[in-house]
């Protein structure tokens, strides 16, 4: 059986989980949505509808969180990914790395709630960057068991940089958005 093949039959079957969970929480969504506005007055509707767009966004920005590491650890168990060699060039897996952990970043900050951030952005910045950091870590480790894989700190360094740049651009989103 070849790597991978146990998810979803392809090479890319992490695909599938990542699309079943936002199928799965846009459902869940949409069901509270009706739940809530079945007990709102007309003129109360513009107001709702604000405070279902950012529950929406914050409920998926943690599935997709959770997708994103999923199929971090997914990629990271297979022996070769499947690149196609006309897009490849040197540090191509960098900038995998640091896209991949920083989008993983980037959903992680989403479990944290505005207030929080805006009161204290720095603790928080630092501790989703050492979240990521930590799976960074587990991710190089478990590469080490994986054939035709290996541990690097480059790598490593990689997940680490996209992450800062990730939590960075949400303290800043979230600066710009309060002005």
């Amino acid at each position: 059986m070849r790597n991978g093949a146990c998810f979803g039959g392809t090479e890319s079957g992490s695909g599938y989980f990542i699309l079943i969970g936002i199928l799965l929480a846009l459902r869940l969504l949409k069901l509270k949505a009706v739940m809530l506005l079945g007990e709102v007055c007309p003129h109360h509707f513009p107001e709702v509808l604000t405070m279902i767009s950012e529950k929406f966004v914050t409920y998926s920005m943690r599935c997709m969180s959770i997708g994103i590491a999923v199929a971090i650890f997914l990629l990271s168990a297979q022996s070769k990914l499947p690149i196609p060699p006309s897009i490849s060039f040197p540090g191509l897996d960098k900038l995998l790395h640091a896209c991949a952990f920083g989008g993983l970043a980037f959903a992680l900050s989403f479990w944290f709630s505005a207030d929080a951030w805006s009161a204290k952005p720095l603790k928080y910045a630092i501790f989703v960057c050492c979240i990521a950091a930590c799976y960074g870590v587990s991710d190089e480790i478990h590469q080490i068991f994986v054939p035709g894989r290996d541990a690097s700190i480059y790598d490593w360094f990689a997940d680490c940089t996209g992450a800062v740049l990730a939590v960075t651009f949400r303290v800043g989103l979230m600066k710009f958005r309060s002005r």
